[in-house]
């Protein structure tokens, strides 16, 4: 996803995402092997790592643009 694309979804630039429904993330590749298992217009639990805390952020998942 494009940076404005994750801004609308409550990504912030600095931000870390560490998981999707309590499945690790720690490379792109495993971002998208998770992401797969999902459809446009789920919602998702993830966790993200922002200016020393962890946050749980509850996210709906948009089709990719361009």
């Amino acid at each position: 996803p494009r940076l404005h694309q994750l801004e609308e979804m409550g990504i912030e630039d600095g931000d870390i995402l560490l998981s999707i429904n309590d499945r690790e993330v720690a490379s792109m590749e495993e971002l998208k092997s998770v992401i797969l298992d999902f459809e446009v217009g789920d919602t998702v639990n993830a966790v993200i790592y922002r200016s020393g805390q962890r946050y749980l952020v509850e996210l709906t998942l948009s089709e990719a643009r361009g």
